[in-house]
């Protein structure tokens, strides 16, 4: 109503409101709009009032003086009688009258041809009244009211109509001085429970702000209206619904919106703070209902809402509790569904279709604006404004290729999180790991203050010890000053160029960027540009060092592990899934977990549900979460919870047929789009893991007999197999896996191959000992017979391990008091049904004066080592002093190779006694492959 009302005319409908409430009147009257008017004494028509009529506030209020200490002995004895004044409540409607004279005001701008409605038009529209109290009050004063309305058209012709006009920056500070000066006269919870938007626009802090126009325009377009004219947000957490509204606030505070909504104060009430003044319950209802209730004083306040379902009592529990009382929740409905009462809400699509949906009549009040996810370009954009912040906080600069890389990447790899909030948590990230690698001590620096507190402890122990050495004192004296003035030195070298670096903006580079996000444990498929392209292409051959046969299955693999490196595969769907079929044993479960290990760096990223256990159809609910009503609601499902926890996994369906067939079509979905929703309505994605699922399906095909009296080949093999898979799976079901595989059965010369892994990571384990196993080709010949049998596959194998080496090893160390430092050989003779068992010590106990150490070295290895480089043998033992070189040598090879400390000791004793350089990596690395192989 008030949009095309000048600044003085403003300010007259503000007064006059004020005095309304002051006067504890029902609405504002026309006499109201006189004191409105002559409130104003610098303006052109007050001052041409009383100089022209004396016509002044002065004598408004002597002849309103009888009324007013009325007013003033009804409030006193009212006081007296209940001992606490209630604050009068705000007036906000007009007088029949009063509406009439404002009518007229209009009409009279129109007839003048202004732009604006002035305090001439107002005064103008008192005038015409025939019979009121105004005019008899003019009459009282003998006024000429004919005179008067001459002088008056007059005055009004020769004012342009420039005059009469207000700009919206005007306008807005008009409103918020005036809204500040009500509310804090009325002591209002407005005054400090709400966040301004708008005087934070007006002061320039939501400049950043960019974006969203076009649900910005929705939100204009909705306020608007004349029914159904409050918009809600609907999105999920995090999708930008608060930034929308600065947008929106921002807009309003330039002016960039229709006349009818210039000036509007957008307030978000901050009920956390509310809650925390309130002491009872009904303390903190009275404090809400009068904070919704005074935000009505002013028609150009406007409510940012969010969580708008907390306050119709639908989601008592975010308050503790607090709005469980339906009165109040009634109480509170009504006021939000005044057609007077404006505001704007937000809240998740969840909630708005269990609780507000569910209310008819709140539904037809309310216009919904669904808030979707940003696009790549646009986030773009936006972050090259949202950038600046960050870059001032953290005295950095943001290249483009670093935002962009930041957006390639939370766009892949984050799914729960939304644009730009996912984006800038990242840049935020890599800011401070730049500052942090610029700021930290260099390691000179640091060595010298360690050093320094070295010698200071050892002087502490001198004098609390009453050790008075006064050469060693001396001597350590005279070091710590030389350490503390070479400490000096540094520090102001190191405090000089930090403060140059400071002053000097840092650049943040994509590589930054990809540097922090390959320490997180959550993306390691990201991180292909700090792996060497030629491990990536020999991927086959490193897997066959783990996985024995299956040339199919492996190269099936990597190709998965290659798609998935350099992106070429769909956003929507797994990175991939596969069917493993074939008999028990033959590597399935072992393949998945060397992909797990090559496909996230770590072979616990597997989660492996066995289907024996989900044969029923209730079963299919430890997946997803029990529904609504049902124990276990709130704890989630085994399988969207694990990979919510960690979204980059291999998922392993053990022996899936055994899996009740609803479970099936809950796969469908999953290896479609890629995601899942669980019992409580969130959406899990998987579009970074790897499935796979194993069945035991067309064993009998695969075994070995079968082939024999058949002569099948392996082509024929793989089609009889996959008969038996279409047999049992649905056609819709199949065709959504990416390979179906079949596992050969294995063949006892793989059997070998297997043995000799197996004993391998046992010999590894024993090094962690200092122990170390030899076993000879009898023995291995011995354990791969009687662990083979090609029905079973690999697993006879273990047994038969277990039986005969790893059982008797056990024995020999419990009887030997858990040995350390022993060299143990293994061996079997021909027809032998067990292993023997010869065990010597690596370390002789005698020691010679000068603190030599001996190492004994195994006869065979001995040979072996020295044959490889070509060096003479002189005897069975090297003896090496224990000196300072040694132990750096120690140090240096515990850091670079991860070998045992009695190889290492052998490296050591190498490369001293034959003068070698110890930085030659070469060596090294020729001697560890030599010794793996």
């Amino acid at each position: 109503m008030f949009h095309n009302y000048n600044e003085a005319a403003l300010k007259c409908i503000l007064y006059a409101q004020e005095e309304a409430t002051h006067a504890e009147k029902l609405s504002i009257g026309a006499f109201d709009l006189v004191i409105g008017i002559l409130h104003q004494v610098n303006e052109p028509l007050p001052i041409f009032l009383k100089r022209n009529f004396n016509l002044t506030i002065r004598k408004v209020d002597m002849l309103l003086a009888p009324v007013k200490l009325n007013k003033a002995l009804v409030r006193l004895f009212r006081i007296r009688t209940t001992g606490f004044e209630a604050f009068p409540a705000i007036v906000t409607k007009f007088t029949p009258t009063s509406q009439w004279v404002l009518q007229s005001a209009e009409e009279e701008r129109k007839r003048f041809g202004h732009q604006k409605v002035g305090l001439e038009h107002i005064f103008l529209g008192l005038l015409r009244q025939r019979v009121s109290k105004f005019i008899n009050f003019l009459q009282m004063l003998k006024v000429d009211v004919v005179a008067l309305k001459k002088n008056l058209f007059d005055m009004m012709e020769n004012i342009p109509a420039v005059d009469l006009e207000i700009s919206p920056t005007k306008l807005i500070e008009i409103n918020l001085k005036h809204f500040e000066q009500l509310i804090g006269e009325l002591n209002s919870p407005l005054t400090y429970l709400s966040d301004n938007y708008t005087k934070s626009a007006y002061a320039e802090n939501f400049t950043h702000i960019k974006g969203r126009q076009n649900e910005v325009d929705q939100i204009l377009e909705i306020l608007l209206k004349k029914n159904n004219n409050c918009p809600i947000l609907i999105g999920p957490k995090g999708v930008g619904k608060k930034s929308i509204i600065k947008r929106l606030a921002h807009q309003m505070a330039k002016g960039d919106v229709s006349e009818s909504l210039m000036g509007k104060i957008i307030l978000k009430p901050d009920f956390d703070r509310l809650l925390s003044y309130s002491r009872t319950r009904g303390e903190y209802e009275g404090k809400l209902r009068s904070y919704l209730s005074d935000s009505r004083i002013d028609s150009n306040i406007l409510l940012y809402l969010p969580n708008i379902e907390k306050l119709i009592g639908t989601e008592s529990s975010s308050y503790e509790g607090l709005l469980s009382n339906m009165s109040t929740a009634s109480v509170l409905r009504t006021i939000l569904l005044n057609p007077e009462f404006n505001f704007i809400g937000s809240t998740t699509k969840k909630s708005f279709t269990k609780y507000i949906q569910a209310d008819l009549e709140f539904r037809n009040s309310v216009r919904p604006i669904y808030i979707n996810e940003l696009s790549v370009k646009i986030t773009y954009e936006i972050l090259k404004t949202l950038k600046q912040p960050y870059q001032a906080f953290h005295l950095v600069e943001f290249s483009p290729s670093s935002i962009m890389t930041a957006i390639e990447y939370s766009n892949k790899g984050i799914n729960n999180t939304y644009f730009p909030t996912k984006v800038l948590e990242i840049l935020d990230e890599t800011a401070a790991y730049v500052r942090f690698k610029k700021s930290k001590t260099p390691i000179a620096l640091k060595k010298l203050i360690d050093e320094k507190l070295y010698i200071t402890n050892i002087l502490q122990n001198h004098y609390q010890n009453n050790v008075f050495d006064v050469v060693k004192i001396s001597v350590l004296k005279k070091k710590l000053q030389l350490l503390t003035s070479r400490i000096r030195v540094l520090k102001s070298l190191y405090y000089k160029q930090q403060k140059q670096e400071v002053e000097a903006l840092d650049w943040v580079t994509d590589s930054d960027v990809l540097e922090v996000i390959s320490r997180s444990p959550d993306a390691p498929i990201l991180k292909p540009k700090f792996e060497n392209a030629s491990k990536l292409l020999d991927m086959e051959e490193t897997i066959h060092t783990k996985i024995i046969g299956q040339e199919a299955a492996v190269e099936s693999v990597a190709r998965a592990i290659r798609r998935a490196r350099v992106s070429l595969r769909g956003g929507k769907r797994p990175i991939a899934s596969f069917i493993f079929a074939g008999p028990t044993g033959v590597g399935k479960t072992e393949l998945t977990k060397v992909l797990s290990e090559y496909m996230f760096d770590n072979s616990q990223n597997m989660l492996r549900l066995d289907m024996s256990e989900y044969m029923e159809k209730h079963t299919i609910a430890k997946l997803i979460g029990s529904p609504p009503g049902y124990i276990g609601h709130n704890e989630g499902g085994q399988l969207t919870e694990a990979i919510r926890s960690k979204p980059y996994s291999v998922i392993l369906f053990d022996e899936v047929e055994k899996a009740h067939p609803e479970v099936f079509n809950l796969l469908l979905q999953l290896l479609d789009d890629g995601r899942l929703t669980d019992s409580q309505g969130q959406i899990v994605s998987f579009v970074n893991t790897v499935i796979v699922l194993t069945t035991n399906l067309g064993a009998k095909e695969t075994d070995l007999q079968t082939i024999k009296e058949r002569n099948l080949n392996e082509k024929q093999i793989d089609g009889l197999v996959k008969k038996q898979l279409r047999k049992f799976f649905k056609p819709e079901f199949l065709n959504r896996i990416d390979e179906i595989i079949v596992f050969q059965s294995l063949k006892y010369e793989e059997i070998c191959k297997i043995c000799y892994l197996m004993v391998k990571d046992l010999q590894k384990s024993l090094t962690e000992r200092n122990i170390i196993l030899e076993l000879d080709d009898a023995a291995y010949t011995f354990l791969s017979k009687n662990g083979f049998d090609p029905v079973y596959g690999a697993r006879p194998l273990r047994r038969s391990i277990t039986k005969h080496l790893i059982d008797p090893l056990s024995t020999l160390f419990l009887q030997t008091n858990n040995a350390q430092d022993k060299s143990i050989k293994v061996t079997h003779r021909l027809d032998a049904k067990k292993l023997n068992f010869q065990m010597d010590d690596i370390f002789p106990e005698e020691t010679t004066s000068n603190e030599d150490i001996v190492f004994k070295i195994n006869k065979q290895f001995f040979n072996k080592f020295f044959e490889k480089f070509k060096i003479e043998k002189k005897s069975n033992s090297i003896k090496v002093k224990k000196i300072p070189t040694v132990i750096k040598v120690l140090i240096l090879m515990r850091s670079v190779l991860k070998i045992s400390r009695f190889e290492r000791e052998i490296l050591i004793t190498f490369f001293n006694k034959n003068n070698l350089n110890l930085k030659n990596q070469l060596i090294m690395e020729e001697y560890i492959d030599y010794y793996n192989y």
